[in-house]
C-alpha cells in the first residue's frame, strides 16, 4: 500500500495544473479541438502554476507558497467547472482524425518527442542552466521572500526570466528530486506539448493530416543542410561527429529546447496565437483575459518572444479590425483588443523579469531590499578602505563622510602596488549594425564578452537557415494571400520581427544574445515550412511530390543522425562534459585531440567524487543556513571571473545549495576583486566584505592553497574547522568564520 503513496503524490503534483488547464480551454476558451485542448492544457495550466508561484513568493515562504497556489488552482477549477458551461464538440476535428490509427500516430509523435529530448535532458544535458538557471531554482527554494537576488553577485536584485526555474524549483521539492531533474521535467512535458501546439496551428491552416504533422515535426526538430557536412568530415571523435550535425551559428529548438526560455517560450508563444485567432473569430471577454494573461507571463518565461509576439498581436488587430473586409471594428471589440494588448503590456513590464531592466534600468524596485542592498554595498567598499576594523565596531549607520569617502574609492584604478582594482563598465550601447552590416552573429566562440559574426552568404548561414527560412516564410506568405488565414499573418508577422534584431541591431559584445530572437524565427518558420512540405507531397504533379519528399528528408536529417549518435557510449559522455563546463564544440573537438596529461585522474572518477562532496556538504550546511548563508571556496585566483566560461567549482552553488558570491562572469566587479584577494591570503577584509561566514577547502581541482591561507585557517580567533569529508582520494573541509 506505501508504495502507491508516491505515484499518488505524482498524479497531485500534475494532475491538479492540468485540470486546471484542461477547464480553462473547455469552459473558457470553448476548445473543441483535441491536440489544441492537450497542448493548451498543459501550456496553461503550468503558466498559471508558474505566475501563481511567483506572486505568493513575495509574501511565503516556498512551501506555502507552493501548497497555496495549487489550492487556488483546485478552486478555481471547481469554480469553472460549476460557473461556465463548455463548448459543443464541433465536428471539424473528427473528420480530420477520423481513422483511429491518425490519433494514434499523433499520440505516437508526442510521446517521442517526449523521450527524444527527455533522455539527454534526465542524463543532465541542460545547455547554459548549470550556470544560471539552475542556481536561480535553487534560490527560488531557499530565499525567505522574492525578489531574489543574483546568484552571483548576492547583493544585486535579480531581472531575468526565472519562470521555468519557478517550475523546474516546484517538481523538486514537492518530488523531492534535484532541480536538473525539474529542469527535465519540464522538457518532457514542453516538448510534447511544442509538438502538439504545432500541429493544431498546421491543422487549423491546412485542414491536412500530414501537413500539420510535418509542420509540428519542424518546429521541434528544425532542418538544415549540415549533414553535407558529412563529407570529407573528421568523425575519430565524439566532439566530431556532433559537430557535423550540431548548429554553432543560428541554432533552432532542436538544440534550444534544453535551455530553459526556448523550451517554454516557443509552446507557449504557439499556444497564444491559437487563442489570438479564436478571439479575432469569436470575441468574448473571458476568452481575452486568458490570452492576456498568458501574453503577459511570457514576460517571466523569454522577453524575445514576449516583445515579438506583443507586436504581433496588435498587428494582428489593426489588420483585422481596420484592414480586414469581413470585420466590423465594433465598439465591444475595440475594447477587447485594447485591454489584451494593455495588461499584457502592463503585467509584462510589472513582472519582476529582464523586461523590467530593458524597460528602465531597474525601475521595478522593493524599497526595503533596495535599502539593504545599498548598505551591503557601501560595506563592500568601506571594508576595503583602511582602517576596516574601525569602521565595523563603528557601524555604518549615518556616517555620512565614510559613506562619501567610500563612494569616492567606487572608482578605482591602479593602485600603487600595480594591482588593477575594479571600476565599474560603461555599458555598450544599442545601435544599428553599420559595423557588421551584411553580417549575423554566431554561438560559434560567442561569450557574454564577444562576439563573432558570419556573412550571410557564408555556408554556414546559408546551410542552416535556407531549408526553413529561405522557404518556409516565402511560401507563408504565399499561402497568407490565397487563403487570409489570420494564424499565417501572426506566423509570419512573428517570423519577421524575430529576424529583425539579429541581422539589423549591434549590441556590442552582447549582439550574440540577439541569437535567441532567431531561435523564434527559426521555428515559427519551420511550421511554414512543414505545410509547403505537405502541400507538395499532396499535389497531383509527380514532380513536386518528389521535391517535397527530399525537403522532407533534408529536415529530419539532422534529428535522425543526432539521434543515432545518442545510441553511441561516447556521445552523451561528451555532450554532458560540454555541457557542464559551458565550452563549445570546437573546444571540445581540440581538447578530443590532444592527448591527457601522464598521470592524471580519470573524470568519471573526479565526477563521482565532486557530487558525493557536494552531498555531504549540503547535508551538513543547509540545515544550518538554508542556503542563506554566503561561502567561500578556495580556488585558484585564474579560475575567478570575469571568465568566458563559469569554471566548474560553481556548480556546487546548486548542488551544495549555498551563495557564493564571486561577481559578474562578463566584466570585472567588486565581487571578483575581493574573491581573488581572499583565496590569496584569506585576507580579513576581503572575506568581511564578501559577507562570507563559510570556507571550504578541497582537493578537488588539484590546487594546493597558498601558505597564507594555511596560516589564516589555522588561526582559531578567526576561523574553526566545522566539518571534514573524503571521496576517493579527495577531501573537503569546511570552517566557520568568526
Amino acid at each position: 500500500m506505501t508504495a502507491l503513496v508516491p505515484l499518488f503524490q505524482c498524479l497531485l503534483v500534475f494532475l491538479i495544473p492540468l485540470l486546471f488547464g484542461w477547464v480553462v480551454m473547455r469552459r473558457v476558451v470553448k476548445e473543441h479541438d483535441l491536440p489544441t485542448l492537450a497542448a493548451g492544457s498543459v501550456i496553461v495550466g503550468m503558466v498559471a502554476l508558474m505566475v501563481s508561484i511567483n506572486e505568493l513568493r513575495y509574501w511565503l515562504e516556498f512551501g506555502p507558497a507552493v501548497w497555496f497556489a495549487y489550492k487556488l488552482l483546485l478552486a478555481a477549477s471547481l469554480t469553472l467547472l460549476v460557473a461556465m458551461r463548455p463548448g459543443r464538440w464541433a465536428p471539424g476535428w473528427r473528420r480530420t482524425l477520423r481513422a483511429p490509427w491518425k490519433i494514434a500516430l499523433l499520440l505516437a509523435g508526442a510521446l517521442f518527442v517526449g523521450v527524444y529530448f527527455g533522455i539527454p535532458a534526465r542524463a543532465g544535458f541542460l545547455n547554459d542552466a548549470w550556470w544560471g538557471h539552475l542556481p536561480i531554482a535553487t534560490q527560488i527554494q531557499t530565499a525567505a521572500h522574492f525578489p531574489l537576488q543574483h546568484p552571483l553577485a548576492v547583493d544585486d536584485p535579480l531581472y531575468y526570466h526565472f519562470g521555468p526555474d519557478i517550475l523546474a524549483a516546484t517538481w523538486s521539492y514537492l518530488l523531492d528530486l534535484p532541480v536538473a531533474t525539474g529542469f527535465a521535467i519540464n522538457i518532457v512535458l514542453l516538448a510534447p506539448a511544442t509538438f502538439l501546439a504545432a500541429f493544431a496551428i498546421g491543422l487549423r491552416v491546412s485542414k491536412s493530416f500530414w501537413s500539420a504533422t510535418m509542420a509540428g515535426a519542424l518546429v521541434v526538430i528544425g532542418g538544415n543542410l549540415r549533414f553535407l557536412n558529412l563529407a570529407g568530415a573528421s568523425l575519430e571523435h565524439a566532439a566530431n561527429r556532433l559537430q557535423v550535425f550540431n548548429s554553432q551559428t543560428i541554432q533552432g529548438l532542436l538544440q534550444m529546447v534544453f535551455t530553459p526560455s526556448h523550451a517554454a517560450g516557443i509552446p507557449i508563444t504557439l499556444v497564444a496565437l491559437l487563442l489570438l485567432r479564436t478571439l479575432l473569430t469569436r470575441p468574448s471577454w473571458p476568452l481575452a483575459a486568458v490570452l492576456a494573461g498568458l501574453l503577459g507571463a511570457l514576460a517571466l518565461v523569454a522577453e524575445w518572444y514576449f516583445l515579438p509576439l506583443l507586436a504581433t498581436v496588435a498587428m494582428c488587430f489593426v489588420h483585422h479590425l481596420i484592414l480586414g473586409r469581413a470585420w466590423y471594428p465594433s465598439r465591444r471589440r475595440l475594447e477587447q483588443f485594447a485591454a489584451v494588448l494593455f495588461f499584457a503590456a502592463a503585467y509584462g513590464a510589472y513582472s519582476n523579469s529582464y523586461v523590467s531592466g530593458m524597460i528602465s534600468h531597474y525601475w521595478m524596485r522593493q524599497p526595503a531590499f533596495e535599502e539593504k542592498a545599498h548598505v551591503r554595498r557601501l560595506e563592500h567598499l568601506m571594508l576595503a578602505m583602511p582602517g576596516a576594523a574601525e569602521i565595523r565596531r563603528a557601524g555604518l549607520a549615518g556616517n555620512q563622510e565614510l559613506e562619501a569617502a567610500a563612494l569616492a574609492e567606487a572608482n578605482w584604478s591602479s593602485s600603487a602596488a600595480g594591482e588593477t582594482k575594479w571600476a565599474p563598465p560603461d555599458l555598450v550601447p544599442l545601435r544599428l549594425n553599420f559595423a557588421h552590416f551584411g553580417q549575423a552573429p554566431s554561438w560559434e566562440n560567442a561569450g557574454s564578452n564577444e562576439s563573432t559574426w558570419v556573412p550571410l552568404w557564408s555556408w554556414s548561414f546559408v546551410s542552416e537557415c535556407l531549408p526553413v527560412l529561405g522557404l518556409g516564410l516565402p511560401f507563408g506568405f504565399w499561402l497568407w494571400r490565397r487563403r487570409r488565414d489570420p494564424l499565417l499573418f501572426a506566423l509570419i508577422a512573428l517570423t519577421v520581427l524575430c529576424s529583425i534584431p539579429p541581422v539589423f541591431l549591434d549590441w556590442g559584445y552582447r549582439s550574440s544574445d540577439f541569437l535567441r530572437f532567431f531561435t523564434g524565427a527559426f521555428s515559427f518558420a519551420a511550421v511554414m515550412m512543414g505545410l509547403m512540405i505537405g502541400h507538395l507531397l499532396g499535389n497531383a504533379r509527380r514532380g513536386l511530390r518528389l521535391l517535397g519528399g527530399a525537403l522532407a528528408c533534408c529536415g529530419l536529417a539532422n534529428a535522425v543522425g543526432l539521434g543515432v549518435l545518442g545510441l553511441m557510449p561516447s556521445t552523451l559522455a561528451t555532450v554532458m562534459d560540454i555541457s557542464s563546463k559551458g565550452t563549445s564544440l570546437s573546444q571540445a573537438t581540440g581538447a578530443a585531440s590532444t592527448p591527457a596529461a601522464p598521470g592524471t585522474v580519470s573524470q568519471p572518477d573526479h565526477d563521482a567524487a565532486f557530487r558525493q562532496l557536494a552531498r555531504s556538504l549540503d547535508r551538513f550546511l543547509f540545515p544550518l543556513a538554508q542556503g542563506r548563508d554566503r561561502v567561500l571556496v578556495v580556488v585558484p585566483p585564474g579560475d575567478l571571473p570575469p571568465l568566458r566560461v563559469f569554471p566548474e567549482w560553481l556548480k556546487l552553488s546548486t548542488l551544495s545549495r549555498v551563495l557564493l558570491p564571486v561577481g559578474w562572469y562578463w566584466n570585472d566587479s567588486g565581487y571578483a576583486y575581493y574573491y581573488r584577494r581572499a583565496v590569496l591570503n584569506l585576507d580579513e577584509q576581503a572575506v568581511a566584505s564578501l559577507g562570507a561566514r563559510w570556507v571550504v577547502v578541497t582537493s578537488l581541482w588539484g590546487y594546493t592553497p597558498p601558505p597564507a591561507v594555511t596560516e589564516a585557517l589555522a588561526d582559531r580567533e578567526r576561523f574553526m574547522r566545522a566539518a571534514s569529508f573524503r571521496a576517493g582520494p579527495y577531501e573537503m573541509s569546511v570552517y566557520r568564520v568568526y
